[in-house]
């Protein structure tokens, strides 16, 4: 097991602003059940380093796997984490336009997500998390929305980014305004889901965490609005929490 060298300190430690990542095309992940992950996928790996003190534990959980080593000082110049498990792996973007935001005008067969504004990386994560775990193949990020590979997105989506389609597009609009038969938004002004009746292949728009709907999607004539009914005196749902009500209705009773 060979020793890290200082260059790719400096590098690696730079993944954690958003610009070097993507100047790069490189970014982290941590821990045993994110890095198993991406070892399990087809995802490109650059380097997976373990601390000293664990990488006789990191050999056997990854046989095979060539296996970079740290110090107890250079891991924790590398993580994100307060209290590390002592493993991490450098991942090359999927493709050129990974993380890119594109001009989409044509939905996927669905049902999947459409966030517009979400700002919470942990939110992101979740919903991530949530799309992976009822099937839902595609994940849409709207304008606003955070940094997929947000360390806190990533820890959140628990290995979700490997299997879920997400997209970047540079305004969501034209796609909702071609795709309105398609699409359902979570908004308080709408219809009870108790009501809504579909075919379950649609696409939810989750809003902003604080504000909802932005005033450009909300403001889409024609569009359908539907909220989650509730009992209590609590203001409103986390987006994540809803994605999840939400994905349960698409998939089990809109058959």
């Amino acid at each position: 097991m060979q020793a890290i060298s200082k260059a790719k300190i400096k590098l690696f430690t730079s993944l954690s602003v958003k610009k070097y990542r993507h100047q790069h095309g490189l970014f982290i992940v941590e821990g045993k059940k994110m890095v198993q992950e991406a070892c399990q996928s087809n995802w490109k790996i650059a380097a997976v380093i373990a601390r000293e003190d664990v990488r006789e534990k990191v050999a056997e959980w990854l046989p095979g796997q060539e296996i970079v080593s740290a110090t107890e000082t250079e891991f924790a110049t590398l993580s994100a984490h307060q209290n590390p498990e002592g493993l991490l792996a450098v991942l090359h973007f999927p493709n050129e336009k990974f993380c890119v935001p594109l001009p989409i005008f044509s939905l996927p067969e669905g049902p999947g997500f459409i966030l517009d504004g979400i700002q919470d990386p942990g939110n992101l994560g979740t919903i991530l998390r949530v799309a992976d775990w009822f099937g839902f193949p595609e994940v849409i990020l709207g304008p606003g929305t955070v940094d997929l590979l947000n360390p806190k997105t990533l820890r959140s989506s628990m290995g979700a980014i490997f299997r879920v389609n997400v997209v970047y597009t540079e305004t969501l609009l034209p796609l909702i305004n071609a795709n309105k038969e398609r699409i359902i938004a979570a908004d308080l002004e709408g219809e009870n889901l108790q009501n809504f009746s579909g075919s379950g292949k649609e696409f939810v728009v989750i809003g902003n965490e604080a504000r909802g709907l932005s005033d450009e999607i909300s403001g889409i004539p024609g569009i359908r609005k539907v909220f989650i009914a509730g009992e209590g005196g609590a203001e409103s749902l986390n987006a994540a929490v809803s994605s999840g009500i939400f994905a349960w209705n698409l998939r089990y009773l809109q058959k």
